[in-house]
């Protein structure tokens, strides 16, 4: 399949993917199974995070993976801390709720 085919059928960025093409991260002609994986892959990191430069990175660097790991360990602090901080505001907005529930801080006029 060709990278075009490949964004069509599997509804990837194709922008991206064309990027990381003229980088030659892929092969934009003919892309095996194991190339639409890592151009799915390619697409995840970018959603997560990463600019177009760092997935490149991501898969040219030559150093037994160090790099995807400090890459991936970033992005998983990021977020976690973002899944933290919604949490919270879940939290806040129960305690808002249950306030309301127990009549208490409503503001007048407003009816349980």
């Amino acid at each position: 399949m060709t990278l075009q085919e490949v964004c069509s059928t599997y509804h990837l960025d194709a922008a991206l993917l064309g990027r990381l093409a003229r980088e030659g991260v892929f092969c934009a002609q003919a892309l095996g199974d194991s190339d639409v994986c890592r151009a799915s892959l390619a697409c995840f990191l970018a959603e997560c995070g990463l600019t177009a430069e760092q997935v490149a990175a991501y898969f040219l660097t030559q150093d037994a993976g160090k790099t995807q790991r400090i890459m991936l360990r970033r992005l998983r602090a990021e977020a976690l801390e973002r899944s933290h901080a919604e949490q919270r505001r879940v939290d806040k907005l129960d305690c808002l709720l249950r306030k309301l529930d127990e009549g208490c801080c409503s503001a007048p006029g407003l009816k349980k």
